[in-house]
């Protein structure tokens, strides 16, 4: 029979592997950020944003990446906010990621059976204020435009006043507070996304889960893929660049809209493992709103 382990024993043994454990982790991190970096660009916290409470004690910190999509949601474009199926995310692009489906006989509207994997890690291509953005912005003015003209040939309509007063606010978010960073596209091979983006101050290559979806509209099935999340959403703040977030407000303003002032600008980097690391951080200036007459 066997005699239990002491306290002792389970202690140092379990005290090894946190040290293992350590070790694991160090390795990774140095290997992600040895040569030079994949990418490197400029966040704020449009991109990167704060939890609402901050601890005055040096504990860890830190930030969530916000990004969005640009989707088609009965047959409209809108700009949505992280996890969604992108209008390029059809059944080819299903289908380069290595999903594999077949048609079975069953009643609509599902007669769609996927195998193995549902779901799987890939390549996501981010955008940092770029043409994805411009487009979000030139339609959150032309949405804006288009109420200011309906409400002058009726400008006691109430509909029409809440469209415009809409419209009106989502402008100036789009223009101060809304993140830049668009999922644009995805694959299995960094090399060849690379070479399709090669601005490595404007496309981060990152990890992420998509999965298959099928919907059924108008008679007809359409196959797309999701985007549920980025592998890596949030990226710590090393004890260095503490110091400079204590100093911003416990709540963020951003949220509100009201200030149209960004806190910060973080240089992030993202190494051979497509993980993200903090190199630099700067305080911002306030942004200039300019809204059509």
């Amino acid at each position: 029979m066997k005699r239990p382990l002491s306290s002792r024993a389970l202690f140092v043994m379990g005290f090894a592997v946190l040290i293992a454990s350590n070790i694991i982790v160090l390795a990774g991190v140095g290997l992600n950020r040895a040569g030079e970096p994949e990418a490197v660009t400029v966040l704020t916290e449009r991109e990167l944003s704060m939890p609402y409470r901050l601890h005055k004690e040096n504990s860890g910190l830190s930030l969530r990446l916000v990004w969005r999509t640009e989707a088609k949601v009965q047959d409209v474009i809108h700009y949505i906010r992280t996890g969604s199926s992108p209008t390029w995310f059809d059944e080819k692009k299903l289908k380069e990621l290595g999903f594999e489906f077949e048609a079975v006989a069953g009643p609509e509207p599902y007669p769609i059976r996927y195998r193995k994997p549902l779901q799987k890690e890939v390549l996501i291509v981010l955008e940092n204020d770029g043409d994805t953005f411009e487009r979000a912005l030139g339609s959150a003015e032309t949405e804006l435009e288009m109420a200011r003209e309906a409400l002058k040939t009726n400008p006691r309509d109430r509909k029409l006043k809440g469209r415009f007063d809409n419209a009106m606010r989502r402008f100036k978010r789009e223009q101060t507070t809304e993140s830049r960073l668009f999922a644009v596209d995805a694959g299995i091979d960094a090399h060849k996304l690379r070479e399709r983006y090669g601005d490595r101050s404007r496309f981060i290559i990152a990890k992420g889960i998509v999965n298959p979806r099928y919907a059924y509209r108008k008679k007809k099935g359409l196959q797309s893929g999701y985007i549920s999340k980025l592998s890596i959403e949030r990226v710590n703040v090393p004890l260095e660049f503490r110091k400079e977030f204590d100093l911003i407000p416990a709540v963020r303003k951003h949220r509100t809209g009201s200030s149209g002032a960004f806190s910060y600008r973080i240089e992030v980097a993202y190494g051979s493992r497509f993980e993200p690391w903090i190199r630099a951080v700067h305080h911002g200036k306030k942004l200039k709103i300019e809204t059509p007459h």
